[in-house]
């Protein structure tokens, strides 16, 4: 306990590291990050608001000339005065542009005054010479010299304002870089600071969550060991219990013996559906639910789950009513065993609330849908309340949380039922009936089974009704004729009780106690059928059921049944891996007992079981 202490004080040490690291380093770079960009925006702002408008304004300094000029050529052109006038207000728009630029950016003023000089005498010059000759257009050769003089001083003019305009581009140019430059950098250093930031998170997250993964699937296995422990532990005695129950029930009972076997009976399922809940709920929570793809008859199972309530149903005077319209040869292929878990909850709590006459189940074929269904379980019980029909479905959640509730329950049997309808590609609803009661509404999606869909999906399509008898059905009393069968199970009880189950069947039974015996005696004796445990002292079923292969495999074909309380996700496929034919979950139903045999057992002698 000290030392798992230890390792969360430095797990959280470690995770309060990463988040100082984390906090500084990204301080840091906000900070740079905020510098620069408060220098780009000044710089922005000046190029925008400073850099930009001087030069737009030097280029209309620029058009500004080339209109007082063009204005000069047109007055000489038309020797009008008027026109003449006109170059007074572009001259007037050249000097107030000029203090435009100043007021901008002052330092302007050692090129602008300069320009503003030159442009002044060559407007002054080229208005008196325009005045004259306007006057006497005869002079224009006398005043050629003058003449040439002004296009100097214009040319002058021009080129102070291109070297203007060239100069503040260029320093336009500069600031853009410079800005982009710094962005630049900024996002080198910022990308530096972060790589260096995100490998040492990286590197510090990688430590923690090795600990903490090492952690969880510690945790997880110690899990999963416990839960394939209490697995076995649990449902090696309930196959005790259940078998003998069974036993016990062909042997001359009075009434009050007959009422105890039967109280037995109903408490032996209601721990069975425990054990198989905490193994459900545990597949589902740890993300290892998966189904089955087997055929199955849809009729049949409905029926099959039914037949456990008779004898519940029976002591409190319930008629259980079946009606379908899906003909008794329909298969289809899905996981029956999902299928049915997730029935026997719904009719378990029918049952269980009912206070009228009857149960009735009704199992429809969606139109349109050839492989939907819909199963309508039809309690006379008082409901349930709106405000609770959706939290019913989450886990651990009952309406009467008290100590002194009246139905027991562990409160997973519902969401159970609603993950496995999800799985199966439907849902499952609580519905009060405005005449009373509660209907439970389970909807699935199945496959088609390829080789009978036509027959079955083309037959009539019939509604059938009919009363489940209030008897547990009874398929251990037929005979098997010169079968001989070996078990190799540890547990004295489970031997007693599957031995049982075979001698009245007129099977002659041999016992192994563990592998080692049971290779001895197929090296010994011939066998129609072994019924293997998986976990034995000295070898196992696995590496049993290896060695038999080896040893039976030129002489005949010996079926080997899985007979295990190893029910987890996935056992039945390592017993179906290890060489066995296949899986019987403790505890052992007696009809799926039977089905077996007659499965694997193919002797002249073999009869069919009924029921």
């Amino acid at each position: 306990m000290r030392n798992r202490n230890i390792d969360t004080v430095r797990i959280r040490v470690l995770i309060m590291l990463i988040a100082v690291l984390g906090g500084l380093g990204f301080l840091g770079f906000l900070a740079f990050t905020m510098f620069t960009a408060h220098e780009n925006e000044r710089r922005v702002a000046d190029l925008h608001y400073i850099k930009f408008p001087v030069i737009e304004e030097l280029l209309r300094l620029k058009r500004d000339v080339s209109s007082v000029h063009e204005s000069f050529s047109a007055a000489l052109a038309f020797e009008n005065y008027f026109i003449l006038e006109d170059t007074y207000e572009a001259a007037r728009n050249f000097s107030d542009r000029v203090g435009l630029i100043n007021e901008l950016e002052p330092s302007t003023e050692q090129f602008t005054a300069p320009i503003q000089n030159s442009f002044a005498d060559y407007y002054e010059s080229a208005k008196d010479v325009a005045k004259i000759l306007i006057a006497d257009p005869e002079k224009s050769s006398e005043l050629a010299p003058q003449l040439a003089a002004i296009n100097d001083k214009l040319s002058q003019v021009n080129a102070q304002l291109v070297s203007a305009i060239q100069v503040r581009k260029q320093e336009y140019q500069s600031i853009l870089e410079q800005t982009s430059n710094d962005m630049k950098r900024a996002n080198r250093i910022g990308g530096l600071l972060g790589g260096l930031l995100l490998v040492g998170l990286v590197l510090l997250a990688w430590a923690v969550s090795a600990r903490v993964v090492y952690a969880i699937n510690r945790s997880n296995q110690l899990k999963e060991v416990f839960l394939a422990t209490m697995s076995h532990e649990l449902r090696t005695p309930i196959n005790g219990i259940a078998g003998a129950i069974s036993l016990l029930e062909k042997t001359p009972l009075d009434d009050e013996q007959s009422k105890l076997v039967a109280a037995c009976h109903t408490s032996e399922i209601a721990i069975t559906t425990t054990v198989d809940d905490i193994l459900q709920f545990s597949t589902m929570i740890s993300g290892k639910f998966k189904l089955a793809a087997k055929p199955f008859l849809v009729n049949q199972a409905v029926r099959s789950v039914m037949d456990l309530f008779a004898v519940e149903s029976q002591t409190k005077g319930l008629e259980m009513i079946f009606q379908s319209d899906v003909g008794d040869d329909l298969a289809v292929v899905s996981d029956e065993g999902k299928l049915s878990h997730a029935l026997r909850h719904l009719m378990s709590n029918a049952v269980k609330f009912s206070q009228g006459s009857n149960v009735t189940v009704e199992l429809k074929q969606i139109s349109g849908h050839s492989t939907r269904f819909k199963i309508l379980i039809h309690d006379t019980g008082p409901g349930i309340s709106e405000r609770h029909l959706k939290m019913v479905f989450e886990p651990f959640q009952q309406i009467d949380g008290s100590f002194s509730r009246r139905h027991q329950g562990v409160g997973i049997g519902l969401p159970i039922c609603k993950y496995i309808a999800q799985a199966m590609d439907g849902d499952v609803r609580l519905i009060n009936r405005r005449e009373g009661g509660l209907t439970a509404s389970f909807s699935f999606t199945v496959e088609a089974l390829a080789d009978t869909h036509g027959e079955a999906f083309g037959g009539s399509s019939r509604v059938e009704s009919s009363q489940v008898s209030p008897q547990p059905k009874d398929k251990t009393g037929a005979q098997m004729v010169s079968a001989k069968m070996l078990i190799v199970e540890d547990n004295k009880v489970n031997q007693l009780v599957l031995k049982g189950y075979l001698k009245k069947m007129g099977i002659t039974v041999d016992l192994a106690e563990n592998g080692v015996e049971a290779v001895e005696r197929v090296a010994k004796n011939h066998y129609d059928l072994i019924f293997m445990d998986c976990q034995m002292p000295v070898m196992d079923g696995f590496e049993a059921t290896k060695q038999i292969r080896q040893q039976v495999a030129e002489r005949y074909v010996l079926p080997i049944v899985a007979v295990t309380a190893n029910a987890m996700e996935g056992d039945r496929e390592r017993c179906l891996e290890a060489g066995m034919d296949d899986y019987i979950p403790k505890p052992v139903d007696a009809g799926v007992l039977t089905e077996v045999i007659e499965k694997y057992v193919r002797s002249g002698a073999a009869s069919k079981f009924e029921a």
